[in-house]
C-alpha cells in the first residue's frame, strides 16, 4: 500500500530552499560561536543553484569549498578536529555525560 499522493513528491519552493541554506549557515555560525574559529567546515554543499552574485557573497562568508546545485545539502567538517577535546572542556562533566549516554544505549 502506498502513501497518500501528497507525501509522494516533496514540494520545493524558493522559500524552502532558502530556509535550508539559512539552516546550514546557522549551523556554521553556531559552531563558530561555541567552538571558536578552530572549527571550520571543509565543504558546504547546497542543493539550490546560486546565481553568480549569490555565489560570490556566500564564498566571501565561507572559509571552505562551496558547491551549489548538489544532490544534498551538506556541511563537512574534519572528523579528527571535531573529536578533539575543547580547551575549555570539563573532564568530570564529560565523564558523566559518557556514562549517561552509555546507560541510554544499554536500553
Amino acid at each position: 500500500m502506498g502513501a497518500p499522493a501528497i507525501f509522494e513528491k516533496q514540494i520545493e519552493s524558493d522559500a524552502v530552499r532558502e530556509m535550508r541554506d539559512a539552516a546550514a549557515l546557522g549551523l556554521l555560525s553556531l559552531s563558530r560561536a561555541f567552538f571558536g574559529l578552530q572549527i571550520q567546515p571543509l565543504r558546504l554543499q547546497l542543493r539550490r543553484k546560486l546565481d553568480a552574485q549569490q555565489y560570490v557573497r556566500y564564498q566571501q562568508h565561507l572559509p571552505c569549498e562551496l558547491i551549489d546545485g548538489g544532490e544534498f545539502d551538506e556541511v563537512w567538517f574534519d572528523r579528527k578536529r571535531l573529536l578533539r577535546p575543547l580547551p575549555s572542556a570539563n573532564p568530570a562533566l564529560a565523564e558523566l555525560n559518557d556514562r549517561i549516554v552509555g546507560a541510554i544505549w544499554r536500553f
